[in-house]
């Protein structure tokens, strides 16, 4: 089956993560829909003058099931 759900398990240490322009939080369940449209964006820190690498952890969903897996 093919993903449908990510969930986020941590947050980017630098920069925002953000679904419609709202900040997302760990533990937010986001369909793949949404990032399909260009909804889900990471928002770099804007005080940052410096090239700066930043990551999240996620887990995904295939459709019909509620299991995540990492």
């Amino acid at each position: 089956n093919p993903a449908s759900l990510l969930k986020i398990l941590q947050l980017p240490s630098v920069g925002e993560l953000q679904l419609n322009g709202s900040p997302v939080s760990t533990n937010d369940i986001i369909d793949f829909s949404d990032i399909d449209a260009g909804n889900l964006t990471y928002v770099p820190d804007s005080a940052v003058t410096e090239v700066v690498v930043s990551d999240f952890l996620f887990a995904i969903a295939d459709t019909g099931s509620n299991i995540f897996v990492s």
